[in-house]
């Protein structure tokens, strides 16, 4: 069991700390939702909370994209805040 009440956007200490499993379950400050759906990428559920229902709405927008669509895409939306193509692809893929 891991408690700690912290959320950024880089990880990598917790992969070196953490070794996550398909058997663990982290409970996560969604944030803008980097760190749960890299500890998804690890094999670990996730159940991700925020009092920012905004956060959640970003975190489950980037899971549905990454399902959705080429990493292009998802990189120039996400990455370089390309909202052209958001408001392209949302209405069909998101």
């Amino acid at each position: 069991t891991y408690i700690y009440n912290v959320s950024w956007e880089d990880p990598r200490m917790d992969h070196r700390v953490f070794n996550l499993t398909e058997k663990d379950h982290v409970i996560t400050i969604a944030s803008a939702g980097c760190n749960a759906l890299d500890y998804i990428i690890e094999g670990a559920m996730v159940t991700a909370v925020d009092f920012n229902l905004c956060q959640i709405a970003l975190t489950e927008l980037k899971k549905v994209a990454i399902i959705q669509l080429e990493f292009e895409a998802f990189f120039e939306i996400f990455s370089k805040s390309n909202m052209k193509l958001l408001k392209e692809v949302y209405p069909t893929k998101l």
